[in-house]
């Protein structure tokens, strides 16, 4: 629970900051099955915003909301093959923060960069769907930039910019398309490596070995995975005025 009790609050602040703007909206959270329903009820009351929590269901969570914030994980990738668009944001606990400081030698992000992608260590993002696109199209709100204001300007952004919302859709269809027969090339697919990043395949390839998906080659579908780990966190806004693109 000590993610969760550094993301929710900074996430439901968010969502107050958003009401002025998007007016009444449904609020869900996809939590994992194992996490404390009673604490979560008691940091939503305590922010005052009324959510509805959604255990072993967080694809359907995904699916039903018009914006995403979601704690970085597999579950952003998960999010993002669905189609919805989100933003990532996460917060390690301050020790665990320097401690990859100091093992980088610059910051979190890039310690974990080092270990995804050695031969690219410099690659400014953290998030499957950005690691697999080989550039960040999704913001990424880390640490001390993930604060209630920040998410809030990203999610307007979201849902008032349609030319950046459009697009980030259509980054998630490439990201889905990437995922297609596990070791395929990226000359098979007709792709192109982005610049600056020598095997964009690594990231696709673990989410198969993982067993993130099932089925043989195009059969393979997204949504599969049964529930979200621990410290996993997906909330949704369905914004009732705001229509969904085609």
């Amino acid at each position: 629970m000590g993610e969760i009790r550094a993301l929710l609050p900074l996430m439901l602040g968010a969502v107050q900051k958003l009401a002025p703007a998007i007016g009444p909206s449904n609020i869900i959270l996809a939590v994992a099955e194992t996490v404390d329903r009673d604490e979560i009820k008691r940091l939503c009351d305590q922010a005052g915003v009324d959510v509805r929590q959604i255990t072993g269901d967080p694809t359907g969570v995904m699916a039903a909301s018009n914006l995403l914030f979601v704690a970085s994980g597999t579950a952003t990738l998960q999010a993002a093959i669905i189609g919805t668009p989100m933003v990532i944001v996460y917060k390690m606990p301050w020790m665990g923060y320097l401690i990859a400081r100091l093992l980088s030698g610059t910051s979190a992000a890039m310690a974990a960069r080092r270990i995804c992608w050695p031969e690219t260590p410099t690659m400014a993002c953290i998030g499957l769907p950005n690691l697999i696109a080989g550039r960040q199209f999704i913001a990424e709100l880390i640490q001390t930039q993930a604060t209630p204001e920040r998410l809030a300007a990203e999610a307007q952004r979201i849902l008032n910019d349609d030319s950046y919302r459009q697009n980030m859709r259509s980054e998630m269809a490439k990201v889905r398309s990437r995922l297609g027969a596990p070791g395929a090339s990226f000359s098979e697919r007709g792709q192109v490596p982005a610049r600056g990043v020598e095997h964009p395949d690594r990231a696709a390839q673990h989410v198969f070995d993982q067993g993130l998906f099932v089925g043989e080659g195009s059969q393979r579908q997204a949504g599969v995975v049964q529930g979200l780990e621990e410290e996993e966190l997906v909330l949704g806004l369905k914004v009732p005025f705001h229509r969904r693109d085609a």
